[in-house]
């Protein structure tokens, strides 16, 4: 199952993830993969550096990894970003 998210907090002892249809509950042996959507957060910060920060030290605490999304020959995410407004892009790597 993949989900579109946002992180909403990142910190010591938590991560909360919030999709279009709520908050997700972590399982045990949980790997974060995180889309390179090659794109911007704001000037000079690429959304997925970004998106790492913020994650990876609650992340490390929690012991679960996270790791970048490979994607196949026929992914068509990075275009799909790319069509985003930078607001509606804000909403998934902010």
């Amino acid at each position: 199952m993949v989900f579109s998210f946002k992180v909403i907090l990142a910190i010591a002892q938590m991560i909360t993830i919030r999709t279009l249809k709520g908050i997700i509950p972590f399982p045990n042996g949980i790997l974060i993969k995180i889309d390179d959507p090659k794109r911007e957060i704001s000037p000079g910060i690429p959304a997925y550096q970004h998106t790492i920060k913020m994650i990876q030290p609650g992340a490390q605490k929690l012991s679960i990894p996270v790791q970048k999304r490979v994607c196949s020959i026929s992914c068509g995410c990075v275009q799909i970003y790319k069509k985003l407004s930078q607001s509606d892009f804000e909403r998934y790597f902010e």
